[in-house]
């Protein structure tokens, strides 16, 4: 094989990965179990036809009736399931079709390897 065509082949190779890089770049994940996402990061959930795209980690911050500030996090993610995509933010749990899934942690912080979020998928 020339130089030339070893640079074209090349040249195709890395074309095609970067077509395709979202789909190599995203994980797959099972149910029932735990498991951690960071901003921009992409899973398929085995066998449910479930893909969550984390979007981002945040938290808000407001007064109750006494004056003290309370802290909430909420995590804001897109979900496709059959075909459908939906842009969703919670703070605790959401049902799609089958499944919940669940915030179990949230660090809407860079501190600590954040932003960053444990979710959990259960079938209902």
């Amino acid at each position: 094989m020339t130089t030339s065509a070893k640079k074209s082949l090349f040249a195709i190779a890395n074309i095609t990965v970067f077509l395709t890089g979202c789909a190599l770049l995203s994980r797959s994940v099972k149910t029932d179990q735990e498991f951690v996402m960071k901003s921009n990061d992409k899973v398929t959930v085995s066998g449910t036809g479930l893909e969550i795209e984390l979007e981002a980690v945040g938290h808000q911050t407001s007064s109750n009736a006494q004056s003290r500030p309370i802290s909430s996090f909420f995590v804001k993610m897109t979900i496709i399931s059959g075909g459908q995509s939906r842009s969703i933010e919670i703070e605790d749990s959401v049902e799609v079709g089958d499944y919940t899934i669940k915030v179990k942690s949230a660090n809407p912080f860079a501190s600590g390897g954040g932003p960053n979020c444990s979710l959990l998928v259960t079938r209902r």
